[in-house]
C-alpha cells in the first residue's frame, strides 16, 4: 500500500509522520517550521502522500512535502511577482540562490506562458518555476519563515485590497 492510501483517510498532521520519515536532525527541524506555521495561524492540511497546503483565507501560499528521507518547501508560482516587492536584500539573495531559473533568449517564457515573471532587476531571466528549498539548514530555515511571514502578509493585503 503507497503512503498516499495509508494517509488518503486519516489526513495526519505533518508532526504525527515526520520522525516516521526524517532522521532526528530533519525531524527537529521540520517540527520548527511546522511551529513556526501553526503560531503565525497558517492553516496546514494534508493534500497527498506526505504532503500538506500551507494556507491563509483559503489561499495556498506553499507545500511541505517529506520524501525520501528529505523535507522540501515549496513555494505557490503564482506569488512569485511579489518578491520585487521585497525591501529585506538578504531575503532577496536567499530566494535568487533557491529559485529555479533560466535564461530567456527574449525576456518572455515559452515554456510556462501562463507564470508570473519576476526578473531581480536582472535582464532576460525567468523565474516562472516554483521556489523550493531542500531539507533548509539553520540559517536557510529562518529565511524561509521570513518568507512565509512575507507571504502571509502580501496575501491578506491582496485580500484587503479585493475587498475596496
Amino acid at each position: 500500500m503507497s503512503i498516499y492510501q495509508n494517509q488518503k483517510s486519516i489526513k495526519p498532521k505533518p508532526e504525527d509522520v515526520a520522525a516516521d520519515f526524517l532522521d532526528n536532525k530533519k525531524t527537529e527541524l521540520f517540527l520548527d517550521i511546522i511551529d513556526f506555521i501553526r503560531a503565525d495561524k497558517i492553516n496546514i492540511s494534508w493534500v497527498s502522500g506526505n504532503s500538506w497546503g500551507l494556507n491563509v483565507k483559503g489561499k495556498r501560499i506553499a507545500f511541505l512535502k517529506i520524501c525520501n528521507g528529505n523535507w522540501i518547501f515549496r513555494q505557490q508560482p503564482r506569488h512569485m511577482k511579489f518578491y520585487n516587492e521585497m525591501k529585506n536584500d538578504d531575503l532577496k539573495n536567499f530566494v535568487c540562490s533557491y529559485i529555479c531559473a533560466k535564461t530567456c533568449i527574449d525576456g518572455t517564457c515559452d515554456e510556462h506562458p501562463n507564470m508570473p515573471k519576476t526578473d531581480f532587476n536582472a535582464p532576460n531571466v525567468c523565474t516562472c518555476w516554483p521556489l523550493r528549498i531542500y531539507d533548509p539548514d539553520k540559517e536557510a530555515l529562518e529565511y524561509t519563515k521570513q518568507l512565509i511571514a512575507f507571504s502571509k502578509k502580501y496575501i491578506l493585503n491582496e485580500l484587503q485590497v479585493m475587498k475596496a
